[in-house]
């Protein structure tokens, strides 16, 4: 193998290397920003039942 197909090789690898790092951080971001998702959804629906039984506990029996 000549020097600059060492160095081709060499560089290949570190983008692949950086390839992969970066489909992990995108991920990684896809399952933070589901779990981000997810916790809204069930914040909102809390606060939609809180409000549903602040509404019947103010009702007169």
């Amino acid at each position: 193998m000549r020097y600059h197909e060492i160095l081709t090789y060499a560089s290949l690898h570190e983008v692949a290397d950086l390839e992969q790092q970066r489909i992990k951080a995108q991920q990684q971001a896809a399952k933070r920003q589901t779990a981000a998702a997810k916790r809204a959804d069930l914040t909102h629906r809390i606060q939609k039942l809180q409000k549903q039984l602040s509404d019947l506990n103010a009702k007169p029996i």
